[in-house]
């Protein structure tokens, strides 16, 4: 009997990354896209977040496993072995990251113990660990939807620093191991990175229950021989174009006006949003997209968001790079 046989595109368990910085919707992203996956199962949720993927109840049915720290690879690899047994459709990880910065903090520790001739070598037990983690989660028979923190991504050519985009705070080339991954933006609006089912090439959308119907779509047609993307999914991904909400003019204020803010709270959110750089009615619009309805949601809400980079910032790397001063600090020395 032949060891070979002819190649088919099989039926498979999905593996999606989302990745994004805070407050972009990864959470509420991942459970709208679970709905239209789970294909009737029940949905599940490893919530390293404390507890905020509760929150997030009233957009679907789920149940949720809080894990507390120490974020030990092991406690997710545990968690994924429960959903698989349990008969989940869906497994949703919020956060990936967590286990990653505790293998970090992991390797710091030995590095301090042992001195710095043990640094390179202080990787292998930590990259066994990563390795484990993520061979549970990719032999896993059950979809998976892995949220990720991103970052600003520089790279460096001739002594000039440049920011090239956002990337995981994960393990290095981690979204290789995915079959799709979306950027989040702070719009909430999804774009694709990374992508082998060819279903969201040049889109820009908010993932929602239709995406995850997309994906059945896609995956109900594994047995053709036709290996072009099902009008199915195509289909149902054209439907879905036009589903991006966008805010009415002063949608935002009103939304604000309507959640009360006493007069230190409006001072605090006011100030919050001068931080950050952006509108008040803006960040209003970003939180009740997010479940926000109470002052009170709204001001954690905002205090959790990071401010965006700015071009400036971008200039700041290869300005130190070349040993240049700001162009302030220089003005200042040659008074």
């Amino acid at each position: 009997m032949s060891l070979f046989k002819k190649a088919s595109r099989k039926r498979v368990y999905l593996k999606v990354g989302l990745m994004g910085p805070s407050g972009s919707g990864k959470t509420r992203s991942a459970l709208e896209l679970a709905k239209g996956l789970c294909e009737g199962k029940p949905i599940a949720v490893i919530d390293t977040e404390n507890g905020s993927a509760s929150l997030y109840s009233h957009v679907c049915e789920f149940d949720v496993a809080d894990l507390e720290p120490p974020f030990d690879p092991e406690k997710y690899i545990e968690a994924i072995r429960a959903a698989e047994d349990a008969g989940y459709g869906v497994l949703i990880i919020d956060s990936f990251t967590h286990a990653w910065k505790y293998l970090l903090d992991k390797k710091e520790k030995l590095d301090a113990r042992g001195g710095k001739q043990n640094q390179y070598a202080n990787w292998g037990p930590v990259k066994a660990e990563a390795d484990r983690l993520r061979d549970a989660i990719l032999q896993s028979r059950i979809h998976v939807i892995a949220c990720m923190r991103s970052k600003a991504e520089y790279s460096q050519e001739g002594g000039k620093v440049t920011k090239v985009g956002l990337a995981a705070i994960q393990e290095p080339d981690v979204e290789y191991e995915f079959t799709t991954v979306f950027q989040i933006a702070m719009d909430h609006n999804a774009t694709p990175t990374k992508d082998r089912t060819g279903l969201f090439k040049d889109r820009v959308f908010r993932i929602e229950p239709k995406t995850g119907e997309a994906y059945l779509n896609w995956l109900n047609a594994a047995d053709s021989d036709d290996y072009s993307i099902p009008p199915a999914s195509v289909a149902t991904l054209e439907a879905s174009a036009t589903a991006v909400p966008t805010a009415p003019p002063n949608e935002g204020t009103e939304f604000l006006r309507s959640l009360g803010l006493d007069e230190p709270g409006l001072a605090e959110y006011k100030a919050l949003c001068k931080a950050l750089d952006r509108k008040p009615s803006e960040i209003a619009m970003d939180g009740k997209a997010e479940g926000v309805s109470t002052a009170e949601e709204l001001l954690v809400f905002t205090r959790g968001l990071k401010p965006v980079p700015t071009e400036q910032a971008d200039d700041e790397p290869e300005a130190a790079s070349k040993g240049k001063k700001p162009a302030k600090e220089g003005a200042k020395d040659a008074a």
